[in-house]
């Protein structure tokens, strides 16, 4: 079972709630700060008002959502990753969804990655799930912040995260777009650095059956669940979050 809460989106909040919410020690425009996190520059970039999604507050799994009217989106997640939990077979991260089905094409900016410790395996990008059950089935395409960018993807609820042999992406970091298709019974994977000249292509056999509803979102996890990773988003393409869930496992280890 997910310990996760949702809402149907955020809603608009002053900087100065924002701040409260956030134990006192944040600043919402120009950069965010949380305890134990520190400052990252530019994380939070964005004139007038925040939104932030107050339903999804959970202790057991801090994490948060925001968005400003520049278009940005900020998740500040925890979370050991994909592959974890007591079988090795669950998920525990970030995610702002939106639900769909069929053939679809989405893409978006990964603007900014990054965890005080400079975990190289911390993530974001762009996923699709069967459900936001922990061990769904999924398909991914991830930038981590020191081991390129990474295709992946669950065949069946409760197996194994399998990994394209070699990152698609070697020696890349943010800013950098990301981008995931599925046609018939295919999915593919491409990333960009301009945002219109996509490379690699990478595919491979779906995952589940997209005539029925899944979900297509942002995804961040920190690795180490003990510190928070502040991944922005922009120039989302192909779909609209309006949810947001904190995915773990029952127990959740430190480490994945």
């Amino acid at each position: 079972m997910a310990d996760a809460r949702e809402a149907g989106g955020p809603r608009r909040v002053g900087r100065r709630e924002a701040a409260r919410w956030l134990g006192g020690a944040a600043t919402v425009f120009g950069a965010v700060a949380l305890a134990g996190c520190g400052a990252v520059p530019g994380a939070y970039q964005g004139p007038g008002t925040a939104a932030v999604n107050l339903a999804t507050a959970n202790p057991a799994h801090p994490a948060s959502m925001f968005s400003d009217d520049s278009g940005a989106y900020t998740l500040v997640a925890r979370g050991a990753g994909l592959n974890v939990g007591p079988s090795g077979h669950a998920d525990d991260f970030s995610y702002y969804f939106a639900e769909t089905r069929g053939d679809g094409n989405w893409s978006c900016y990964v603007q900014s990655l990054g965890t005080p410790s400079g975990d190289q395996a911390a993530l974001a990008g762009l996923m699709a799930r069967s459900s936001a059950a922990p061990s769904a089935s999924n398909v991914a395409v991830l930038l981590t912040v020191g081991q390129g960018v990474l295709f992946q993807w669950r065949l069946q609820a409760g197996q194994p995260e399998v990994q394209y042999p070699i990152p698609i992406a070697i020696g890349v970091s943010a800013p950098i777009w990301v981008r995931l298709g599925v046609s018939g019974a295919v999915w593919w994977a491409w990333y960009s650095q301009d945002g219109r000249k996509w490379v690699n292509g990478t595919h491979t056999h779906t995952p589940f059956d997209t005539s029925r509803p899944y979900l297509i979102g942002l995804a961040a996890a920190s690795h180490d669940s003990s510190q928070d990773t502040v991944a922005v988003f922009r120039d989302l393409r192909g779909f609209t979050p309006n949810q947001y869930m904190s995915i773990t496992p029952t127990a959740r280890p430190t480490k994945g």
